[in-house]
C-alpha cells in the first residue's frame, strides 16, 4: 500500500483540531465567563440570576417582595377529598418541591388573629412563626447548580439549567413549634367527627346506623403547602387541604347487611386452638360484615382477629422441673411460641361467616392458623420420668363462693400440686389431701352431712374433687371409685351439666384413679382468682387413647318439696332465716369411652341421682 504524503494527511486533520480548539476554548471562555456565577438558567423563585455572583443574588432576593402574612382559607374546595391548594400558575410548573429548604427552631409563644366570615379564614405574620429568609444560603445554591457533585451530576445540572431552566425556593427557617400549633388549630376547627356505621341486634329486629361522614385536615400537606407557599414568596390564599373519613353507607349497603345480618341470628363462628374454644355469637358477628364491595368489613374482622392475637400469642418456653422429697417442687412444662397467622385467619372467618349466611348451620368452626416456634429445652431433656406434655385438662367456676370456701377448694388444690402418679398406681383422693380440719388449716364452709346443708371445716374441697375428676375424664384414666353428690350444686353446673361432679369426705367417701399408661402422670393445678376458676392440668406422656364423653340424658325431674319453716327460740319473733335452698331433683347418666388406635379399652357408664332439696327456714320464737 501506498503511504499517505505527509502534508495531505496534515491538510485532512486540520479541521478536525480547528473544531477541537474551538471547543476547548469555548468550555474554557464559558467557565471563565461564569467563574463563581449562578449558570444560565437558573432562577430563584422565578427571576432570572444567570451570571450574577453570590453576592449579587444575595442583593436581589433581599429586595424580593416577601408575603405579609399567611392566608389559610376553608373554600368551597375544603370539604372535597385531596383539594389542592392555590398556587401561582407561573411558578406551579417551574419549581420542584423537593428542593424546598426549611430548617426550624423551637418556641412556644404563639399569637393567631383569626377571622370567621362566610368562608373560615385563618390570617397569620411572619413574626408569628419566627419567619426568616435566608438569602445568603439561597444565593450559594443557586451558584452551586452545576458546581456541586460528581462530573455526571453536574453535567446534567448545567444541561437541565441551559435548556429548561432550573427554579429553585429561597431558603426559610420558621418556628415549627409554632407552625404545629397554627395547624393543629385549624385542625380542631375544620374536623368533623364521623360516626360510624354499625349494626346491632335488638331483640330479633336487625338495627343499621348508616353512619354519617366526617373530615379532616391533611396536616402533613398542609404544612407542605405553607412552606412552599413561603419558599417561593406566594401570595394567594392556601387552600386547607382535607380528606373525607369513613364515607357512610348507601340505601344499598344498608339493605344488604340488613339481609344478612337477619340471617345470622341465632348463629355463631367457633374459633378453635389448642384446647380453647373462642365463641363469636350473633351479635358480634354483625359488627364484621361487609358492603356490596366485600362481605366482610376488612378493618373491623383485623381488629376482631388481632384482639384474639394478643391473648394467644406468646414466646417459646422452656422446661423446668424441679423434685424434692418424693414431690415435684417446680414444673414449667415446655411451651411452643405461638403467633397467630391474622391475614390467614381473616380470610377463614370471611368463609365461616358467609357459608353461615348461606347456609342454614348454626355453627362454623375455623382452626386458629398459627406458626409455631419450638422452644430450646423440652419436657424430656429435663427429666426421665415421662413428663412429656399435657394429657388432661379438667376446670370448674366457684364464683358467688363465699371467701371460706374459696380458702378451702384452693388450699386442698396446692396440696396436690406436683402430686406424681407412678405407672400402675391407683391413686386415693382424700390420702393425698390428708386430714380435712381446722388443725391442718381449712376453714368453716357450707358442706352436705347428714342430709342437711352445714358449715364445717373444709366446705368446697369437693369444688377441687369436681375439678380432678373432669381432668381424669379427659385424660381417659379409669376412675375406680367415685360417688355424687347428694342434690345439685349450682357451681358445678356453672358451665358443664349436672352429672359431671364428684363428692369426697373422709374417711370413707373417696375419689379413685388408676394410673394406667406407660409413665409417671404429673398433677398441676391453676387457681384463676381473677375469673374464679379452678383448672387441674396432668402431664405425662400420651400413649395414643383418645376418650369421650358421650349419650349424656337426663330424666325424672322432680320438684323441690314445699319450703319447711321451723322454730327457732334463739331467734326474735317475725325473723326468718333461710338455712337451705330449694332445689329440684333430676336423674342424670353419660357414656365414658376409651379408645386407643380404634380399639376400646374400657368404658362406663356414671349415673346421678340427685335427690330434690326443700328449702328450709328458721323462724324466730323467741320474746324481746
Amino acid at each position: 500500500m501506498d503511504k499517505i504524503p505527509k502534508t495531505l494527511l496534515r491538510s485532512k486533520l486540520r479541521p478536525f483540531f480547528a473544531l477541537v480548539a474551538v471547543c476547548v476554548i469555548t468550555f474554557i471562555s464559558f467557565h471563565l465567563l461564569y467563574w463563581n456565577r449562578a449558570y444560565p438558567g437558573v432562577k430563584i423563585v422565578g427571576v432570572d440570576v444567570s451570571g450574577k455572583t453570590a453576592a449579587g443574588i444575595e442583593e436581589i432576593t433581599n429586595n424580593l417582595a416577601k408575603p405579609e402574612k399567611i392566608v389559610l382559607s376553608s373554600k368551597d374546595e375544603a370539604p372535597r377529598a385531596g383539594a389542592r391548594g392555590i398556587f401561582s400558575p407561573l411558578l406551579r410548573q417551574e419549581r420542584n418541591p423537593s428542593e424546598a429548604e426549611i430548617s426550624s427552631h423551637s418556641s412556644t409563644e404563639l399569637d393567631t388573629w383569626f377571622s370567621a366570615k362566610g368562608d373560615k379564614k385563618y390570617e397569620y405574620t411572619g413574626e408569628e412563626i419566627e419567619l426568616e429568609y435566608r438569602t445568603n444560603k439561597t444565593a450559594l445554591r443557586a451558584v452551586e447548580i452545576g458546581r456541586k457533585g460528581d462530573l455526571g451530576k453536574t453535567t446534567r445540572d448545567k444541561w437541565k439549567a441551559l435548556t429548561r431552566g432550573t427554579n429553585i425556593p429561597l431558603s426559610i427557617s420558621l418556628d415549627s413549634k409554632a407552625l404545629d400549633l397554627i395547624i393543629e388549630k385549624v385542625s380542631q376547627d375544620a374536623h368533623v367527627p364521623s360516626v360510624e356505621p354499625a349494626v346491632n341486634i335488638q331483640g330479633k329486629r336487625i338495627v343499621v346506623n348508616a353512619g354519617k361522614s366526617g373530615q379532616e385536615v391533611k396536616k402533613e400537606e398542609l404544612r407542605e403547602k405553607i412552606t412552599r407557599s413561603l419558599a417561593f414568596l406566594e401570595t394567594e390564599e392556601i387552600t386547607i387541604p382535607v380528606t373525607i373519613t369513613n364515607p357512610q353507607l348507601s340505601e344499598i349497603d344498608v339493605k344488604i347487611i340488613k339481609e344478612r345480618a337477619t340471617k345470622l341470628l341465632g348463629k355463631q363462628i367457633q374459633i378453635a386452638f389448642e384446647k380453647e374454644i373462642f365463641n363469636y355469637k350473633d351479635l358480634e358477628l354483625v359488627t364484621i360484615l361487609g358492603t356490596e364491595q366485600s362481605f366482610i368489613n376488612a378493618e373491623k374482622t383485623k381488629t376482631l382477629v388481632s384482639d384474639l392475637a394478643e391473648g394467644v400469642n406468646r414466646e417459646p418456653q422452656d422446661a423446668r422441673f424441679e423434685f424434692e422429697s418424693g414431690k415435684v417442687k417446680e414444673f414449667t412444662p415446655a411451651k411452643d411460641g405461638i403467633k397467630v397467622q391474622e391475614e390467614e385467619t381473616v380470610k377463614q372467618v370471611a368463609e365461616a361467616l358467609k357459608k353461615l349466611v348461606e347456609t342454614e348451620e348454626k355453627t362454623a368452626l375455623v382452626q386458629l392458623a398459627v406458626d409455631a416456634t419450638r422452644p430450646e429445652t423440652q419436657n424430656q431433656d429435663v427429666n426421665n420420668l415421662g413428663i412429656n406434655e399435657l394429657v388432661g385438662r379438667g376446670e370448674s367456676i366457684y364464683r358467688g363462693s363465699i371467701p371460706g370456701r374459696i380458702h378451702n377448694l384452693s388450699l386442698a388444690a396446692s396440696r396436690l400440686n406436683g402430686i406424681l402418679i407412678k405407672p400402675g398406681e391407683e391413686f386415693s383422693f382424700n390420702r393425698a389431701v390428708g386430714d380435712i380440719s381446722q388443725g391442718t388449716g381449712y376453714q368453716q364452709a357450707y358442706v352436705i352431712k347428714e342430709g342437711k346443708t352445714i358449715l364445717d371445716d373444709g366446705g368446697g374441697v369437693c369444688q377441687t374433687s369436681t375439678t380432678f375428676f373432669r381432668a381424669a375424664l379427659n385424660a381417659g384414666l379409669p376412675i375406680t371409685e367415685r360417688h355424687q353428690h347428694s342434690y345439685r350444686v349450682s357451681y358445678y353446673e356453672n358451665g358443664s351439666k349436672p352429672g359431671y361432679d364428684a363428692a369426697i369426705y373422709l374417711p370413707n367417701i373417696d375419689l379413685r384413679i388408676k394410673n394406667d399408661t406407660p409413665a409417671h402422670i404429673l398433677i398441676q393445678t391453676i387457681n384463676d382468682r381473677q375469673n374464679a376458676k379452678l383448672i387441674f392440668e396432668f402431664y405425662g406422656t400420651n400413649d395414643g387413647r383418645r376418650a369421650e364423653t358421650l349419650n349424656y340424658r337426663q330424666w325424672d325431674p322432680r320438684p323441690a318439696p314445699p319450703d319447711l319453716y321451723q322454730d327457732d327460740p334463739t331467734l326474735p319473733t317475725g325473723t326468718t332465716k333461710q338455712i337451705e335452698k330449694s332445689v329440684p331433683g333430676l336423674k342424670t347418666a353419660f357414656d365414658y369411652k376409651v379408645t386407643r388406635g380404634g380399639e376400646t379399652i374400657f368404658e362406663k357408664t356414671f349415673y346421678s341421682n340427685f335427690r330434690p332439696w326443700q328449702a328450709v327456714y328458721l323462724r324466730g320464737t323467741a320474746e324481746q
